[in-house]
């Protein structure tokens, strides 16, 4: 198998990653995350002599940081794709909403903004 070499978000490589949401190319990323978690259920029974347990539900969020603020407001919902630049790696969440928008800056630099999207309730 072969790799292709990791060069980050660099604008000057031929392929960057990519993250659409609701169909359009989210401009100046940052940063981007996507992450799987969940819980671990116990499915035993209360004298069962070892724990039974199993992994729950996938819980799915995605952070993004962007150079700049955003007109995205929180409670907005559509599909997320990401497509790494090593052009091996795509991730997808069909029904996204966004559950938290924060913008800063500081004295002498840029402006940045962060949003975190889950999956939403169906």
């Amino acid at each position: 198998m072969t790799y292709a070499v990791n060069k980050g978000f660099n604008k000057n490589e031929a392929v960057t990653a990519m993250f659409v949401f609701n169909s359009a190319t989210v401009a100046e990323l940052r940063s981007l995350t996507y992450s799987v978690g969940g819980s671990v259920l116990d499915v035993g029974a209360q004298d069962d002599l070892a724990v039974l347990s199993v992994v729950g539900r996938d819980d799915v969020e995605v952070t993004a940081e962007l150079v700049g603020s955003t007109l995205l407001e929180r409670g907005a919902t559509g599909a997320i794709a990401v497509t790494w630049n090593d052009g091996v790696e795509t991730e997808a969440l069909t029904n996204a909403v966004i559950t938290q928008v924060s913008t800063s800056g500081s004295m002498d630099s840029e402006i940045t903004s962060s949003l975190t999207f889950k999956e939403a309730p169906t």
